[in-house]
């Protein structure tokens, strides 16, 4: 969950340029496809793998994953967003290559500083021999995104649709192989960072033959100009995808440090299955929602408030028998479908159930803080998410308590904070309402009638 500003700029000027070329919604709906079938072919996939591999090797693969997203949120500075920006191909492809130098950079400096880490235990230790693959698999991540920029510029959405099929199938394609063969947590890895990779050869490849002369073009001028002229993106979005990356990776080490990568890799496992419906189903629910409630909350915040309340109320009921039969029966279920070592992961989910079906139910409304001009809110919800996940795990750290426990406090933590959200995006528009209402009510309507003869 991204901080305010970012997610914003993001939104924007992704949704103005695909309005600017008019056929939103079918551009959005290749996008969404391809998405989807990448990620049902992921999950699909899940059984296999943990029957190739162990719990342990899993938690080595969700510290490995962590750090690098921590990373990957800084790759290139944030320019890469600065790519939708400029009028002409020429500026944004100077604005293109700084990125891809940076990420090159950055990529490199993982390498150096990661084994300069103390040693703290837990799965960091595990995977310090495996950091070689880190520059590698940052390197990818960093030239995928920056590359994906240019493509949805320049209107490549089924190009970039195919990426992300392709993108988590050649991901399970290499962890199966490399799992028959025995590679243990290696084959996870070298899986994950193949995963990656996979797609941005084919979005460079493209963008050179089709805009080779403006590549040709670029020159350090160029390229100093744009650093200069897209200089907030570093300065401003840098520090707040940082901020936002420490809140999703920092306590997934801390439940590694702690209690090792077996029961990492038992929630690493849950929160992959039970975040899928939110990423499928949501991420729909999520774009229709925020063009209808951008749209009404400027021209009718009474009609905005019943949109927040059937969304919320909807998405409830969908999600409300799933979550009871998971509330139940996760623990088996989890046994039968991915072996009966993965038993522990299913006593996490009926933990985590709660945290998961509000969670489903808040995402979609999220951006309405933002939409309301409530970003400071916003902004404190975001660093308040992270802080409490954090807090939550340390004092059962310091208490001793075991790991169901921790789970149990660390969902309970999430619970009240998404619960905590829909409240502020409800305050938010019973203030937007009584605005608007104090405002028509000061509009004075001229009258009609003739003045009266003296």
């Amino acid at each position: 969950m991204s901080l305010p500003f970012v997610r914003d700029l993001d939104l924007k000027l992704s949704v103005k340029r695909a309005f600017s070329h008019g056929s939103f919604g079918r551009q959005v709906g290749v996008l969404a496809l391809g998405t989807s079938v990448g990620q049902l072919a992921a999950l699909a996939g899940s059984p296999v793998l943990t029957r190739l591999y162990s719990a342990e090797q899993f938690g080595q693969m969700a510290a490995f994953t962590a750090v690098l997203l921590f990373f990957g949120a800084i790759l290139s500075l944030r320019y890469e967003i600065a790519i939708l920006l400029p009028e002409d191909n020429h500026t944004a492809a100077n604005v293109l290559v700084l990125s891809l130098i940076i990420v090159v950079f950055l990529s490199l400096m993982t390498g150096l500083v990661l084994p300069l880490v103390p040693n703290w235990g837990g799965p960091l230790a595990q995977i310090r021999s495996y950091l070689w693959l880190m520059p590698v698999a940052a390197f990818g991540l960093g030239f995928y995104q920056a590359l994906s920029y240019w493509a949805l510029r320049n209107k490549a959405y089924s190009q970039v649709a195919r990426t992300k099929l392709t993108q988590p199938l050649s991901r399970l394609a290499t962890q199966i192989v490399l799992g028959i063969f025995k590679w243990g947590a290696l084959g996870l890895l070298v899986g994950e960072t193949v995963g990656r990779i996979n797609g941005g050869t084919s979005l460079a490849w493209t963008a050179w033959r089709e805009n080779k002369h403006d590549f040709q073009a670029v020159t350090w001028a160029g390229l100093r100009s744009v650093a200069a002229r897209y200089r907030r993106f570093p300065l401003v979005l840098s520090p707040a995808a940082l901020i936002n990356a420490a809140g999703s990776s920092v306590p997934i080490l801390l439940v590694g440090l702690w209690f090792g990568p077996r029961v990492l890799g038992w929630y690493a496992l849950v929160d992959r299955t039970m975040a899928m419906p939110t990423v499928l189903i949501g991420q729909a629910v999520s774009q229709v929602y925020s063009a209808e409630a951008a749209r009404l909350a400027t021209t009718d915040p009474n009609q905005l408030n019943l949109l927040f309340n059937r969304t919320v109320a909807h998405l409830s009921l969908i999600a409300f028998v799933p979550a009871l039969i998971l509330g139940i029966i996760a623990a088996p279920l989890f046994s039968f479908v991915f072996g009966s070592s993965w038993h522990e992961a299913g006593v996490y989910a009926q933990l985590l159930v709660m945290m998961q079906f509000l969670g489903f139910v808040s995402w979609p409304v999220n951006p309405t803080l933002s939409i309301l001009e409530c970003q400071s809110i916003q902004l404190a919800w975001d660093i308040g998410r992270g802080g409490l996940a954090i807090l939550t795990l340390a004092v059962c750290h310091v208490g001793n308590l075991g790991p169901r426990q921790t789970i149990l406090a660390y969902g309970c933590a999430m619970s009240a904070a998404y619960l905590m959200h829909l409240a502020l995006s409800k305050w938010g528009i019973r203030v937007r309402v009584r605005y608007h209402s104090n405002s028509a009510s000061k509009v004075v309507v001229p009258s009609t009638a003739q003045p009266s003869e003296t």
